[in-house]
């Protein structure tokens, strides 16, 4: 019995502890927004739609964490090689423009304003266990 209840406490403070924290799948068009479309690199739009064997896209998940940040755990599947290659080469995914969310990710992310990506070189970092490139933003 002390065993059950001892699980079950751990399992209680899991969940508790993970109520802060939102997620939910999106689609990343890559390239910096500009008048002629998406161009460079970075994050064009995300959008809440889910999408398979896009070009210059990708599928992923989108975490907010306890502490504000958001996360990005992209499906290495969901891109052909060209898209792999431009936007995560050298365990790095570059944004060459500020990217701020747009009311859909906000309303996701249950924000009362919106969240904005600075531009710059982020570490990348690949899980190849599950086929995925990992961001913190």
């Amino acid at each position: 019995m002390k065993k059950i209840f001892g699980i079950l406490t751990v399992i209680t403070i899991l969940l508790v502890s993970n109520l802060n924290t939102y997620a939910f799948n999106i689609t990343i068009h890559f390239g910096a927004p500009t008048a002629n479309g998406c161009i460079g690199v970075g994050i064009c739009s995300i959008t809440g739609d889910l999408f398979s064997d896009m070009v210059n896209a990708a599928n992923a998940d989108m975490i907010l964490t306890k502490d504000g940040k958001i996360k990005l755990v992209f499906n290495a599947q969901s891109m052909n090689a060209e898209t792999l290659a431009k936007n995560f080469s050298n365990n790095t995914f570059k944004l060459d423009a500020d990217y701020t969310t747009s009311p859909e990710v906000m309303q996701l992310l249950k924000l009362s304003s919106p969240y904005t990506i600075k531009k710059g070189i982020y570490k990348v970092t690949k899980n190849a266990t599950n086929n995925t490139f990992e961001l913190m933003l």
